[in-house]
């Protein structure tokens, strides 16, 4: 099932590289990286850490306009 999703420069970035980096498919990726957060997400939530960092993400998006 396609996911359309909006992303900054640098989150892109960091992305293709770790993609590269690993000879994976970007898309392949994101959904390992989906997968394991939603995973991690069941077995206990979120911890304080990520739910800053969720915080810091989406004052960034908020300022980009």
């Amino acid at each position: 099932m396609p996911l359309h999703l909006r992303i900054d420069r640098e989150l892109d970035t960091q992305l293709r590289r770790r993609a590269a980096a690993e000879h994976i498919p970007t898309s392949a990726l994101v959904r390992r990286l989906l997968r394991q957060a939603v995973h991690e997400h069941s077995l206990g939530g979120l911890t304080a850490a990520e739910v800053e960092d969720i915080a810091r993400t989406m004052h960034r998006y908020s300022a980009m306009g």
